[in-house]
């Protein structure tokens, strides 16, 4: 997909050349289906959290595009928002097929400690529920809420242009 890549370190520029072949996929996505908060996937320091949050901001993206625009049954909205995953699914996208072969262990590394990082340095709240069938753990659910975030102004308060303006305003 990338054939040519040029890097200058008198000007610390990186050109980065597509193949044509690739270009219909790139210049055809949509928006925030596939993009990520660099600066909270840099928080995360497991690769459980980083594999997950990928995951679960994938679904969340879809549940806000979706609610707004539409073209969703609300139970479809609801899975997205609360999206459900098998564990052999979950195996293979953690790739912990071989590791942690007891349920109590995979959930340590691979849920509750990447959830809690998750939790504390992203956006998301992020809890979980384990469906059974018969004894064993058939899937997981996880339950998405995004964190309300206050407008911050506080650094306007200072900009002594920004308060000219608002007396203007004012009057």
């Amino acid at each position: 997909p990338i054939p040519y890549v040029e890097w200058t370190d008198y000007h610390d520029e990186v050109l980065i050349r597509f193949s044509p072949e690739i270009m219909p996929y790139l210049i055809n996505l949509k928006t925030n289906f596939t993009q990520h908060a660099l600066s909270e996937i840099s928080e995360l320091n497991s690769k459980y959290a980083v594999i997950l949050y990928r995951w679960l901001s994938m679904n969340y993206n879809q549940y806000e595009h979706y609610s707004v625009k539409g073209g969703r049954r609300e139970e479809q909205i609801d899975r997205y928002r609360n999206p459900e995953i098998g564990m052999k699914e979950l195996r293979e996208m953690t790739d912990t097929i071989t590791e942690y072969k007891r349920f109590t262990h995979f959930e340590t590394r691979v849920l509750k400690e990447p959830l809690a990082e998750i939790t504390n340095h992203t956006s998301f709240n992020v809890i979980y529920e384990k469906i059974k069938k018969g004894r064993s753990i058939d899937s997981i659910v996880f339950h998405i809420t995004k964190k309300q975030v206050a407008d911050d102004i506080s650094y306007k308060l200072d900009d002594p242009a920004y308060i000219d303006d608002k007396i203007r305003q004012e009057e």
